[in-house]
């Protein structure tokens, strides 16, 4: 997912300074000032966008119990600012298992047709107390959860930040103000420990 959204951003980039090479022959100079300094402040800003990697794993230990360890690292050039961090835990029958797709809904309109959970949860905001995340800060919880019986744990963790500030209204206006991550796992009473996919 991070390789590509980085190749579309390094196709944005050469498409924009490849208008601004041409509007560099078309335009008068007062012209010119003006669109090199909104060039300049879409450059400046798309270079310091906001970009996290969300890594989510699991223990099963002590037996019939679950736990799981969430960390957000920013990996973006600037601070962050969180609007939420969603943790989602679906419930699924064991029997499922071979009819479960990665994609864990945070919406109950966006289940998959024939994908429907035993029961529907909201999901629940983690780290709440954090507002900002810093350039390469980590961000780590764990959570403990109970696994009832032939019982399939399907997890998602989504997160939504910002920046703010003059980059803020600028992103803002290139949609590039917000991101959106989503990392999912099955959960099987007999394995022992899994890395999450990412998708």
């Amino acid at each position: 997912m991070e390789n590509k959204t980085s190749r579309k951003q390094d196709i944005i980039i050469i498409c924009i300074l490849i208008v601004f090479v041409i509007l560099i022959f078309l335009l008068p100079t007062p012209a010119l000032v003006f669109v090199v300094a909104i060039f300049g402040a879409i450059f400046i800003t798309h270079k310091y966008a906001p970009n996290a990697r969300l890594n989510l794993s699991y223990d099963l230990s002590p037996p019939d119990f679950v736990k799981l360890n969430i960390e957000v690292h920013n990996l973006s050039n600037v601070k962050v600012e969180k609007e939420h961090i969603k943790l989602q835990i679906l419930k699924y029958s064991c029997a499922k298992v071979n009819e479960i797709s990665e994609f864990v809904p945070f919406e109950r309109g966006k289940i998959i047709p024939g994908e429907e959970p035993i029961e529907w949860s909201d999901p629940i905001d983690i780290l709440k107390n954090t507002n900002s995340i810093y350039p390469g800060e980590r961000k780590h919880v764990e959570r403990l959860y109970k696994i009832p019986p032939d019982i399939i744990l399907h997890v998602g963790l989504q997160i939504k930040a910002s920046l703010k500030g003059w980059r803020g209204r600028i992103s803002g206006i290139i949609n590039w103000d917000s991101m959106q991550r989503t990392t999912t796992i099955f959960i099987l009473p007999q394995s022992s420990k899994n890395t999450a996919k990412t998708t």
